[in-house]
């Protein structure tokens, strides 16, 4: 929060901002403190350069007492304190000034995830930056570690395209192409940082130049790090500066590279195979569609939806069944039966009983119905209509 989040409103609290050496003097007294209560403790190291801060950011996991919010704002004797997710920012006394507060903000991380979680939200800006430049690659981080996303599946299904590579700090970075040596050195100053950046094989202005979404517009309005390093370093070498990255880094290559280096040849084969029936099946449920002489609709979404919930499959044969099947089974047994019965003998099977199909599904509608008005006691003449 920058150290705002306790400056507006009605009860408005000062929260000066912090000269470096009181920042590292409250740093290392709240970790101190605060490991008396999580067995781990951590902060993600600062952005080079900084002349104040307007909080203090502390990464912990495994508390070793019930700590609820409320406790540990007594323990560090907190005038306010605001939980947002897993992270609490308390409004801790100043040591120098009376009427002052310190913003400290705890973030309680899961303790697999705790060291990528403080690596990702090292010096500053940074994975914004990085973030900006590599999602082009199909490379993306989350608090949980560093992922390939399959391009055929992100734009349907966000979640389902990851593939998760890593969540070690320093395999990422190598991945990256990126110094690991001079990141745990630290940087001297800001400029430092950014020559780091550009001298990844990653980088190219070109992305950045380009891109002016929605997120990205957000981000130059809240970010200053990220806003200096694309407006001022960036845009001072533009004519040094790589246009591309090279052609080691297409999407295609970074994928392949991944997928070999972290062992998830398997899981994508996996994930591939998935989204190729999922569209075999997409591609049939169309060609069914134009089959069934009814107007497009309910009266044809009524056939579509019934094939699905009466029809099942013995000795590859389709059979219609004496109940409907109401499961949501996120493999359907029609993507099945494509591959083992054939295209072109399952529409022809539809074309001959799509209507005994509609029949048991328009009753099983109106079935449904009529329960739903007695469950609700609105039983009454002509209430229920049946489907046409």
């Amino acid at each position: 929060m920058g150290g705002q989040l306790f400056c507006s409103g009605p009860n408005a609290l000062n929260v000066p901002r912090l000269a470096p050496d009181l920042y590292q003097k409250l740093k290392a007294q709240y970790t101190d403190l605060l490991r008396q209560y999580y067995s781990k403790v951590t902060t993600p190291v600062e952005a080079p350069g900084k002349a104040s801060h307007g909080d203090i950011d502390m990464m912990v996991a495994s508390p070793l007492h019930d700590l609820a919010p409320p406790t540990l704002a007594a323990i560090l004797d907190a005038a306010r304190h605001s939980t947002s997710g897993p992270t609490t920012s308390f409004a801790v006394p100043h040591p120098e000034d009376p009427t002052g507060h310190v913003q400290l903000d705890v973030h309680v991380c899961v303790p697999e995830h705790l060291a990528w979680e403080a690596f990702e939200h090292s010096y500053g800006d940074l994975w914004q930056i990085i973030g900006v430049c590599i999602r082009p690659l199909g490379l993306t981080t989350t608090n949980k570690g560093f992922f390939l996303r399959i391009p055929e599946l992100e734009h349907t299904d966000r979640k389902g395209s990851l593939i998760f590579l890593t969540e070690e700090p320093s395999e990422a970075l190598q991945f990256l192409g990126l110094d690991a040596a001079a990141y745990e050195t630290g940087f001297a100053t800001e400029e430092d940082l950014f020559a780091w950046i550009v001298d990844a094989g990653f980088f190219g202005v070109e992305e950045l130049s380009t891109r002016d979404n929605a997120k990205d517009r957000q981000r130059r309005a809240k970010r200053e790090m990220f806003v200096r390093f694309v407006d001022e370093f960036v845009g001072a070498r533009m004519g040094q500066l790589r246009v591309s990255p090279g052609p080691e880094w297409t999407r295609d290559a970074v994928l392949a590279r991944g997928l070999e280096r972290f062992g998830r040849r398997e899981e994508y084969d996996t994930k591939m195979a998935g989204f190729f029936k999922h569209e075999k099946e997409k591609a049939f449920w169309a060609k069914a569609a134009r089959m069934v002489p009814v107007d497009e609709g309910e009266k044809l979404n009524l056939v579509m939806r019934g094939l699905k919930r009466w029809v099942s499959f013995e000795q590859d044969e389709a059979v219609i069944n004496a109940e409907a099947d109401m499961s949501d089974d996120p493999v359907s047994k029609w993507a099945n039966a494509i591959d083992d019965i054939g295209e072109e003998k399952l529409l022809a099977w539809i074309e001959d009983n799509w209507e005994e199909v509609r029949t048991k599904e328009k009753s099983r509608v109106k079935r449904a119905k009529m329960e739903r008005a007695e469950v609700r006691g609105l039983t009454r003449s002509g209430e229920v209509k049946s489907e046409d």
